[in-house]
């Protein structure tokens, strides 16, 4: 009996003494100069998230004791050098593997920038919205800034999605877009100086069930997979042709039509907005990301606003109180009277046909052109009514924008390698913030017409040098024969002449918040000359 009550109570005490092993874990490790490989004393290293700290003894040694499990980081600081980190899991039972740190001499005039806290908002099931800030540029500028985003923890450039960000301004942003829904993304900041790449700390955010956004109800869809005989409430039921949905849609309604080539031309209704462009399963205009290809698009003059959003077209008429938005045309757009607009479309390789230009604007119709692209053409835009261009490229046609009657205003606008000229005027026109490079003949050629072309903040270059502008990648020769006539890149690169170079006040920033390429306008000091903000 007494030996059993002996080996109860040493059972139990083993039994303790496992139990309390298994709750705690440890951090030990070594601080050593980078170059030297010798131990540093004296450094602070603290322990996060506990915000403990403990300093290395004359060995370079550190240790932290009696550590629940998860997952720490060390920041290690130390006189006359740069700081570092490490990530450690500590498990329970267990001392971490040995954390060797190393550290670089500090040298100030040898900095990396120094970015600030690292922000997400706005995430929805496919884009969130990232903000960063340079706090200190370090030893030299900072020649590139952006965003860096992964699946993965391990956030670097060469790791990572890059998302660069044009701006000189300290405080920068972007909204990233095409994720994938329920998904977890690690994001961090960077900046590059002189002396390398400095990133932000990494933070994870996850993207939401593109199943929890509620399709609108006042939708028709259409499909080339579907029925005119369906009613047309859903992807599933949806029509066959755009006609029939338009036909059947009543005001406050619209009409979404999927991917695909429709044989028809498309004519709005008054005040039913038009969207192509979906796969066939979107809740969202937002989440398109293609064009619906139609025969035609002729509109008429409407009451209300009507949209047509998200096709690609042989011809386009268009009509009052219409908007074109991110369509492709391939023959021509004409307005022959009211006013309307056309913003992020391309009117590109049109031969010639019977309107004047491959753009033509009549006597007493109005025409804004937001962030266009007029390029690969036979012709130009010709004007005889009132037009007003806004950040669009006007480039390798073969003629480049000719005023023969009415007023032109060109705010922000690239007109560049056209054939016979780039700009002519037979009435008064003016030109705010634009570029005018390499046109063949003249960049403003009078000819036989009487008018004058009034330039404001505006960098011309009569031939082909491109030291000054500094454009990413120009045309190789002028006009619609160019190779490249369609895939030139005409943003502009560091050190330009048209950085900060043009004048805010001429552009309504209040309204046209971004460029043709969709990046902030203004992000420096002024705003850039030319279509693209670097």
């Amino acid at each position: 009996m007494k030996h059993f009550l002996i080996f109860v109570i040493l059972f139990s005490l083993l039994g303790c003494v496992k139990s309390e092993v298994a709750t705690s874990g440890a951090i030990h490790g070594v601080v050593k100069d980078a170059e030297t490989a010798q131990p540093l004393v004296g450094c602070s290293v603290m322990l996060m998230p506990t915000g403990v700290t403990t300093v290395t003894g004359t060995d370079g040694s550190f240790h932290f004791e009696d550590i629940a499990p998860d997952t720490y980081s060390v920041e290690i600081s130390c006189y006359g050098y740069y700081s570092n980190k490490k990530s450690i899991i500590v498990s329970a039972g267990e001392s971490s593997m040995p954390v060797d740190v190393l550290l670089t001499r500090y040298d100030p005039n040898n900095r990396l920038a120094e970015l600030g806290a690292m922000t997400v908002s706005e995430v929805t099931f496919n884009s969130a919205r990232l903000q960063c800030e340079v706090i200190d540029p370090g030893s030299s500028s900072v020649t590139e800034r952006g965003f860096l985003y992964s699946e993965t923890p391990n956030v670097t450039i060469a790791t990572s999605t890059k998302k660069t960000v044009n701006t000189t301004d300290a405080l920068f942003s972007f909204t990233v877009t095409g994720l994938a829904e329920n998904t977890d993304y690690y994001v961090a900041a960077y900046a590059i100086n002189g002396r390398g790449t400095a990133y932000s700390d990494v933070v994870t955010f996850r993207t939401g069930d593109a199943s929890s956004v509620t399709a609108p109800t006042n939708v028709i869809y259409v499909s080339v997979a579907g029925n005119n005989g369906n009613d047309g409430s859903s992807w599933g039921k949806a029509k066959k042709t755009i006609g029939a949905a338009i036909q059947s849609a009543t005001s406050g309604e619209q009409v979404w039509v999927s991917t695909g080539s429709y044989k028809e031309i498309v004519t709005p209704k008054d005040g039913v907005p038009v969207y192509g462009g979906f796969d066939g399963d979107e809740t969202t205009t937002e989440a398109r990301t293609g064009r619906t290809t139609v025969a035609g698009i002729d509109c008429n003059n409407y009451s209300a606003e009507t949209l047509v959003d998200g096709f690609e077209a042989t011809s386009v008429t268009l009509g009052k109180n219409v908007r074109l938005l991110n369509c492709r045309i391939k023959g021509g757009v004409s307005l022959p009277s009211g006013k309307a607009e056309m913003e992020r479309c391309e009117v590109e390789n049109c031969s010639s046909w019977t309107l004047d230009g491959v753009v033509s604007i009549s006597y007493n119709a109005e025409l804004t052109m937001i962030s266009c692209f007029v390029r690969g053409n036979e012709e130009g835009i010709w004007n005889e009514g009132t037009t007003r261009m806004y950040s669009c490229v006007v480039a390798n046609n073969g003629w480049g924008i000719r005023l023969h009657s009415g007023t032109m205003e060109l705010y922000n606008c690239t007109i560049a390698a056209n054939e016979d000229f780039g700009v002519a005027a037979q009435r008064d026109m003016s030109l705010y913030n634009c570029i005018v490079w390499n046109n063949s003949i003249e960049e403003h050629y009078l000819g036989e017409m009487d008018g004058s072309v009034s330039l404001y903040s505006c960098v011309e270059e009569l031939g082909s040098d491109n030291s000054r502008i500094k454009f990413k990648s120009p045309s190789s020769s002028v006009g619609a024969e160019a190779l490249d006539a369609l895939t030139a890149d005409w943003s502009i690169e560091t050190g330009s002449i048209c950085i900060n170079a043009g004048n805010s006040i001429y552009f309504p920033v209040d309204d046209i918040s971004t460029d043709i390429a969709g990046n902030v306008r203004v992000t420096g000091n002024s705003i850039d000359v030319g279509a693209y903000e670097w």
